[in-house]
């Protein structure tokens, strides 16, 4: 049905596409909540729809999707489809972190080290990419990192620290 809606593979049949994942979803299926939310956030057919996209997005959770919980952050933290709140983002990331997400373990920390919807402890936030990033870790949090180190986040700009983060992520 994702596929039709995209026209990869078959002929693409926006209509037909999104009224198969509609049946889907109404029948339970988190997968195709999701795949909506997506639909409607990207605004592949057109305008995207904020309102329809954070109601798939809500429905994907409740089936137990983390990366509906993680998106649910994003649609909060990025501010482009709704207004900025980075309270409810904060709430979408840890649900999601909870649930074992790195992603959302991630911006839950970058938000952390920033200050944004929760206290500002920038020590607190570095200590948990640097444990995401560890020996074998997640080279998104070591990525993270190291921007956080250029930008001067945890004090002065410190490119040394950047470019040691930098090169974590890519081993």
């Amino acid at each position: 049905a994702e596929l039709r809606m995209l026209g990869q593979g078959v002929s693409r049949d926006v209509d037909a596409g999104r009224s198969e994942l509609e049946t889907l979803s109404a029948a339970g299926s988190g997968d195709a909540a999701l795949a909506l939310a997506d639909f409607y956030a990207k605004g592949d057919a057109g305008s995207a729809d904020p309102e329809r996209a954070r109601t798939y997005y809500w429905q994907a959770a409740t089936t137990g999707s983390m990366t509906a919980l993680v998106r649910l952050g994003d649609l909060y933290s990025d501010g482009r489809l709704v207004p900025t709140d980075y309270a409810h983002a904060v709430e979408y990331y840890r649900a999601a972190a909870d649930k074992g997400s790195p992603a959302a373990k991630i911006r839950l920390a970058e938000m952390t080290v920033r200050g944004q919807g929760t206290a500002r402890d920038a020590d607190a936030g570095k200590a948990a990419l640097n444990e995401l990033a560890g020996a074998g870790g997640d080279a998104h949090a070591a990525m993270m990192l190291g921007d956080l180190y250029i930008e001067g986040a945890f004090g002065s700009p410190d490119p040394e620290m950047a470019f040691a983060a930098y090169g974590r992520a890519a081993v």
